[in-house]
């Protein structure tokens, strides 16, 4: 069987060369041959701010229980290697690293989202990529490209199954980011365009995880089994496991199971044309909550703000939002921390009481503060008619909210937020990027590790070792 260094690697031919081969080898065709020279300098700035923004939030979600859980895990399940665990001192396996940093990445639920697929993908992605560059010894360039490749196969398959996938209850950050994190896996390992075809199959024959797991730790560790499951498919194919090549196509296959049959597989031509990185683009969280929840709890600090609104004064919040975030935001009254993390009152309550969503607010305690039960109990959200009605808002403003504070002395005041701060019509400064990064490692590294790790992943394609990132 040859070994990484024998196998040819493939100029990277248009991904609809040959519209009659199965879905699973276009793919590999174009991730395995992808290199950082052909994409725009947009496409590579964009992929940077991806890492930068989805190495930070991992950092942060070490600190998890759910996270640590996981890495004791990884400790007693999996074996040495050479990629790092991010959060401890010992080094594992390419699996096991992205599993563990898969969980930690998405733990807090303020990683990054595209539209496409409506996918957190750089959570799955990222890891499998990391743990696959630094168990292959590459260079930052190389593994940004595997992330590059990886991330744009995954919403290239978001594409294809339009809709229909993520409405008929997937969980689309676990089944597209598992294709995109094999490809970039596969990328990372310099296997040729047959065999990430063949890990892209393995994937294909055993992923799978619904929404019923949101508001639980299941939903992390779904995106952490995906993350894992890319790198083990391209370890498992390079060492000659087979599996099926037409797992999207074939009758029993992943179109027909999944998707209803539905798939738009022509849309797979713009791949290399054009890039989701840009268009339409990566939306970025300012508040670790749902990203649902994002534009509503921005308005509602800006009202605040503007009006000098004390929650005291407040004596009801309503929200009219897009379709979107009312079907994803239905815990009313939560629970649990991750609970509250899919609840609109919860996020806008804290706005209203603390002046601020932050990681601090993320706390069981935090759930019982009396003065934000009683702010919970003042917010509604219903369907906003208007944004219902527009069919303009499912391409821009999928996620939008207007948000109505009515105080007690009879004032109101109201402000319509179609798109938060961070999403791709309101781009989120790099400045604003960097700031999360540093509030993101705090706890975590020292100021100066901080800014050194910081300045590694700016410029990571200049990095001559990919082992050396978090030296």
């Amino acid at each position: 069987m040859p070994r990484r260094g024998s196998e040819p690697r493939l100029t990277a031919a248009p991904s609809d060369a040959s519209p009659g081969d199965p879905l699973a080898e276009r793919l590999a065709r174009w991730s395995s041959g992808f290199t950082l020279a052909q994409a725009p300098d947009a496409v590579v700035e964009n992929a940077k701010r991806s890492l930068i923004d989805t190495l930070g939030v991992t950092l942060a979600g070490t600190q998890t229980v759910s996270a640590e859980a996981v890495r004791r895990t990884v400790r007693s399940q999996y074996g040495r290697g050479a990629a790092t665990v991010i959060g401890e001192q010992r080094k594992a396996s390419a699996g096991g690293a992205a599993l563990a940093n898969a969980m930690a990445a998405q733990a807090l639920d303020f990683d990054d989202t595209c539209f496409d697929g409506i996918v957190h993908a750089s959570a799955v992605v990222f890891p499998a990529a990391l743990a696959a560059a630094e168990s292959a010894d590459i260079d930052g360039a190389e593994m940004l490209a595997a992330f590059i490749a990886g991330s744009e196969v995954s919403y290239a398959v978001g594409r294809i199954a339009t809709g229909t996938l993520y409405d008929k209850g997937w969980y689309t950050t676990a089944v597209l980011g598992a294709v995109g994190a094999t490809a970039a896996a596969s990328r990372a390992f310099g296997l040729n365009a047959a065999t990430t075809a063949t890990a892209i199959g393995l994937t294909l024959a055993q992923n799978g995880s619904t929404r019923a797991l949101l508001g639980s730790a299941a939903k992390p560790y779904s995106a952490a089994r995906a993350a894992e499951s890319g790198a083990l498919a391209a370890e498992l194919a390079r060492e000659g496991i087979s599996a099926p090549l037409d797992g999207f196509e074939r009758p029993s296959g992943f179109f027909q199971v999944y998707n209803d049959g539905r798939s738009a597989v022509e849309t797979i031509g713009s791949l290399g044309e054009s890039y989701a990185f840009v268009t339409p683009g990566i939306a970025y969280k300012l508040y670790p909550v749902c990203s649902a929840a994002q534009a509503a709890v921005e308005a509602t600090l800006t009202l605040c703000q503007d009006h000098a609104i004390e929650a005291g004064e407040v004596a009801s919040v309503h929200c009219e939002v897009a379709p979107l975030v009312l079907h994803l935001l239905t815990c009313e009254r939560p629970s649990t921390v991750m609970q509250a993390q899919f609840c609109l009152p919860f996020a806008v309550a804290c706005a209203l009481v603390f002046g601020r969503l932050t990681v601090e607010q993320l706390d069981p305690e935090v759930l019982g503060h009396p003065q934000l039960l009683a702010a919970m109990n003042t917010v509604g959200m219903t369907l906003s008619e208007k944004m219902a009605a527009d069919p303009t808002v499912s391409e821009t403003s999928p996620e939008g909210a207007s948000v109505r504070i009515v105080l007690r002395d009879g004032r109101a005041f109201e402000l319509e937020n179609r798109s938060a701060t961070g999403t791709p019509v309101r781009p989120l400064a790099t400045a604003d990027l960097e700031r999360k990064f540093r509030d993101c490692a705090r706890d975590i590294l020292s100021p100066a590790k901080t800014e050194r790790l910081l300045s590694r992943m700016s410029s990571i394609e200049k990095l001559p070792n990919v082992r050396t990132l978090f030296d």
